[in-house]
């Protein structure tokens, strides 16, 4: 019986410690092929409305100067959601900046996923999720079941530490309040709460959702599909109130904070897909 509990034990570590001990050993060209590969699986999703690519890297360079390997594109996907690829690719689904209420909200978040790809921890949730048959398979390989595994993978406790410190540092050295990202992780902390029973959801209450319950079932789904919901993002980055309590103790007292992006810039982003007529519509796109 000893003997049994020891083997499991080794088997356990091992299972748990090879994913960190392989990705970095993944040769960067493999890397990047299989990030294009996957960046090719969302066809003509990326959203180039007037004005919001240029915005948006206008903001990718305030929080992270040294771009180089590094591209952050919107997707018109109405999940609550960001994901960081292989090969120094990062999507903000549409649903994110339908959520987000601020650029400097969304700067925070973007810083994290950028902390993701700098700590290589995008290859770590693979291997933990899809096992050595990323490896294995190639580029070539199951993309779609790739990006499904991260999308649905969740970071060890100490990577999503890691990046939400990155995000910070970030944020600091470009002179970008943390304030607006302590709010973003307040909301989802909320709805954490919410989900564990702990405290009853704040919402327009009772009354709005008898309203929708009376509606014909089509109008119900209109209504669920038009509102972009946090469980998104939380199934795949699980929240805690200490995450919104580390932004917001960053935050310097009378520190002269400056936006992120101007007003013009923030709006052109967050209608890049709708100013894009010729990106392909989110009609239920599965991976």
């Amino acid at each position: 019986t000893g003997a049994f509990i020891a083997l499991s034990a080794v088997a356990v570590f091992i299972g748990l410690k090879t994913p960190q001990i392989l990705a970095p050993l993944v040769p960067a060209s493999f890397e990047q092929k299989l990030g294009d590969a996957m960046v090719g699986d969302f066809g003509g999703r990326v959203c180039n409305g007037p004005g919001g690519q240029a915005a948006l890297d206008t903001l990718i360079r305030r929080i992270e100067p040294d771009t180089k390997g590094l591209k952050v594109r919107v997707v018109n996907i109405a999940m609550v959601n960001a994901v960081a690829l292989p090969g120094g690719n990062v999507f903000i689904f549409r649903g994110l900046l339908q959520e987000a209420k601020s650029p400097d909200e969304l700067a925070g978040v973007i810083g994290h996923e950028i902390g993701h790809v700098r700590n290589r921890d995008v290859m770590q949730a693979l291997l933990r999720q899809m096992g050595l048959s990323v490896l294995l398979g190639g580029a070539s390989a199951d993309v779609g079941g790739s990006i499904n595994a991260l999308v649905a993978s969740t970071y060890s406790r100490e990577a999503e530490a890691e990046a939400d410190k990155y995000s910070i540092r970030a944020m600091q050295r470009a002179n970008v309040s943390p304030i607006d990202t302590a709010g973003f992780f307040q909301r989802l902390s909320d709805m954490e709460n919410v989900m564990q029973g702990k405290t009853k959801q704040k919402t327009g209450g009772d009354a709005a959702k008898a309203k929708d319950e009376k509606a014909p079932p089509q109008k119900q789904a209109e209504k669920t599909k038009e509102r972009p919901s946090l469980m998104d993002y939380l199934g795949s980055h699980p929240v805690s109130a200490s995450r919104e309590k580390m932004f917001r103790a960053s935050v310097v007292k009378d520190a002269n904070y400056t936006p992120s992006v101007s007003p013009e810039q923030w709006r052109a982003i967050v209608d890049s897909c709708k100013n894009d007529p010729d990106v392909e519509q989110d009609d239920g796109f599965i991976f």
